[in-house]
């Protein structure tokens, strides 16, 4: 019997789903869509990194744009497949979901994801069916009225020049990832020698 060559490696780039998502069922572990690229392995994060995590982001997000924060707290991380995180929103909140899928939005939240765990993952954006709602990962007590004057104040100190530099929002985002994770800063380079680009 002649030995068995063995298969071809299997190459998979991430790709935008040709489809919409089917509706997610109300179980907290999803499973990915079919179209869903596989799991290369490569990754040094997963699932419950990114939930653990989810609270920093937010903060990272209100920081950049708080209209994307307050449409993220809708949602939560329901499935990771190499570097596409699938986020379930609460059913009726179809209009957060589109929002957090649009282009720019997954540019951001790539962004912001590469700072936090290394990786710059993409969303697929989900709307659960009209089960009960989720439990919600983050704290969503603020009220839309709460969160609108929020993005009216973010907004407003954005045109008033108000917002923090790149270091001092460096420094709060470590605050936050120390105080919420017990992270520990490894490697801190001094704020004037970091890259910007």
């Amino acid at each position: 019997e002649a030995p068995q060559e063995p298969a071809p490696a299997r190459v998979s780039a991430p790709a935008a789903p040709e489809a919409p998502a089917p509706a997610a069922t109300e179980t907290s572990q999803e499973p990915p869509p079919p179209d869903a690229p596989a799991d290369t392995g490569d990754a040094a994060i997963d699932l419950e990194l990114v939930q653990r995590s989810w609270d920093a982001l937010l903060e990272a997000v209100k920081a950049r744009k708080r209209s994307l924060q307050a449409w993220l707290l809708m949602a939560r991380p329901v499935w990771l497949r190499g570097t596409t995180l699938g986020l379930e929103f609460r059913s009726g909140y179809a209009f957060h979901a589109d929002n957090c899928a649009r282009e720019d939005s997954q540019e951001l939240l790539g962004e912001i994801f590469e700072q936090l765990l290394g990786v710059p993952l993409r969303v697929d954006c989900t709307v659960a069916d009209g089960g009960p709602a989720p439990s919600p990962v983050a704290d969503d007590s603020a009220s839309l009225e709460e969160q609108a004057q929020a993005v009216l104040e973010s907004e407003a100190a954005v045109a008033a020049g108000d917002v923090p530099d790149d270091d001092e929002a460096h420094a709060q985002a470590l605050k936050t990832l120390e105080r919420d994770l017990g992270a520990v800063v490894v490697d801190e380079q001094q704020p004037s020698s970091r890259h910007r680009p």
